[in-house]
């Protein structure tokens, strides 16, 4: 009986769950919600480096939250977000879509560790005078978007104390993960301090970005990918700079252009290259890395102050066009391998220099492995300064595998194979010194080898007076022979034996002597 009592009250409660799931189904995008099979799709992209997510620049903005910029106010029409003076607050995971300008304001993004972020900057134009302008303090990853055909701008014009005492020093700061995409375009200007900063990945997958700074341009504590993107970048400091130990750079299409008062691109650990075009011009290195330079694609242009690509470990060149129009050195490692592509060198010292890492510039005299290996693909390098340089310097015991260089320069020497391997030469020559430097030659239509000597045919060599033992006066068997051994090897050269009744046929110089009478 208590069963139908209460059966409308039950009926009622299904009916209100149904209608709940519904709405949050039909509108589970809008609110930043997303089933497992399409958080397993944006995880898991063509790419090993780009997921789904970090390309997608055309997600849609129905039921996104609308964040209104109006001078010095901003607006939000939707849930996730408030405003607070000049700053606008992103709390909840979602989509938001920002337009508008606002002066001496900034965008906060504060919301669960576990959040994904979806921002579409649709003609936005921030500008702050002692904070970042877009600021992610917290999130699992941050998606900002450049809608098609806008133009969008942040500037920064200096930072506070207690904004530096926090860790912020960059115009578009994230203290996670942050991946830049779209078609439009962003400008971003750092009067002091650094352009865009993440102190996790730093993922730009398209776009036209324009980054002037006072410090680094782009700022990544691990790793920056690139493709499908167009990078002008000026910086006062590096160009690139990735300084955690797993700090590395994958450029896997698109255009960087870099100008840079100190370092073109600066790696805490390795970079690659797997197409695109880059164009370094920086006051000291053009590529610096900490670990391994690998080049399998692409267009890598660089003029640079000091070397032009250096890495602690390994430059390895698989294919693509390496051209380093202006430097100090081409490229320095402890191993240079080049099996592919084409490499072009002017520079002002060695063009290829593969030392020990103990230090550069020196024969450290380790047990480490140093080499420069051509297996492959072209190296020209160029050096008209005329002073004291190598076209490749290999420092240690291993010496240069050389297949197609080309080497045109007015310098010491060409090739410096260094100290290890001028020693085994020298011990190699007087090895060869000692054994004679015979050469061993099969004669024609008999199994017996014979010994040919260096010097002219003993069988036209003046006579000389022979020795009692034998032998010729040079002192080498073989010139004048005698004895059993000499009559074979008359036989091999087709004259007769000694004694025979044609002994007057046999040259006076390989006539035994006759005895003189002693009575």
């Amino acid at each position: 009986m208590s069963t139908h009592r209460h059966i409308d009250a039950i009926c009622i409660t299904v009916l209100i769950c149904t209608l709940a799931l519904t709405i949050l189904f039909m509108n589970g995008r809008a609110l930043g919600l997303q089933t497992p099979a399409e958080v397993e799709a944006g995880e898991n992209a063509e790419s090993p480096w780009f997921t789904a997510n970090d390309r997608d620049g055309s997600w849609r903005s129905e039921g996104a939250t609308r964040i209104l910029l109006n001078g010095s106010e901003a607006v939000v029409r939707g849930g996730g977000a408030f405003v607070y003076g000049k700053t606008v607050f992103i709390t909840g995971p979602g989509r938001y879509v920002v337009s508008g300008t606002l002066e001496d304001g900034r965008l906060v993004v504060d919301a669960n560790s576990e959040s994904k972020v979806w921002i579409r900057l649709s003609g936005a134009d921030i500008r702050c005078s002692d904070d970042a302008c877009i600021r992610v303090e917290q999130a699992e990853k941050v998606f900002l978007t450049l809608a098609e055909g806008t133009v969008n701008r942040l500037e920064t014009r200096g930072f506070g104390d207690e904004v530096l005492a926090a860790g912020v020093d960059g115009t578009l700061f994230s203290r996670d993960d942050l991946a830049l995409n779209g078609t439009g375009s962003l400008e971003v200007l750092a009067a002091c301090e650094n352009g865009i900063v993440s102190n996790d990945d730093l993922i730009i997958a398209g776009g036209s970005i324009t980054v002037t700074a006072d410090g680094d341009a782009l700022h990544a504590n691990d790793t920056l990918r690139i493709a499908d993107a167009d990078l002008t970048l000026s910086a006062g400091d590096d160009g690139i700079a990735l300084t955690g130990v797993e700090g590395g750079l994958i450029l896997a299409s698109g255009t960087v252009t870099v100008q840079s008062g100190d370092k073109g691109l600066a790696a805490g650990d390795s970079v690659l290259m797997l197409g695109g075009t880059v164009n370094l011009n920086a006051g000291a290195d053009g590529i610096g890395a900490a670990g391994t330079v690998r080049i399998e694609d692409g267009t890598l242009n660089i003029c640079s102050g000091d070397d032009g690509i250096h890495a602690d470990t390994a430059v390895e060149i698989a294919g693509g066009t390496v051209r380093i129009s202006d430097c100090w050195e081409g490229i320095e490692a402890r191993i240079i391998d080049v099996s592919g592509g084409e490499t072009f060198i002017s520079s002002r010292d060695d063009g290829l220099n593969a030392n020990g890492s103990a230090g550069f510039g020196t024969n450290t005299g380790t047990d480490e492995e140093t080499r420069i290996a051509v297996r492959g693909g072209s190296v020209t390098v160029v050096n008209s300064t005329g002073r004291d340089a190598d076209g490749f310097d290999s420092n240690g015991d291993r010496y240069p595998h050389l297949r197609r260089p080309r080497v045109r320069q007015h310098a010491e020497q060409r090739v410096d194979q260094g100290a290890g391997l001028r020693q085994r030469e020298r011990r190699r020559a007087e090895y060869q010194r000692r054994r004679g430097h015979r050469l061993r030659q099969r004669q024609p239509g008999r199994g017996l080898r014979r010994r040919v000597p260096a010097g002219p045919d003993p069988l036209h060599q003046p006579a000389r007076r022979p020795r009692r033992d034998g032998h010729s006066p040079g002192g080498q068997k073989g010139h004048a022979p005698a004895g059993i051994r000499g009559a074979v090897q008359l036989l091999l050269r087709g004259a007769e034996l000694p004694g025979s009744a044609e002994r007057r046929d046999i040259p006076a110089h390989h006539r035994r002597p006759e005895r003189r009478d002693q009575s």
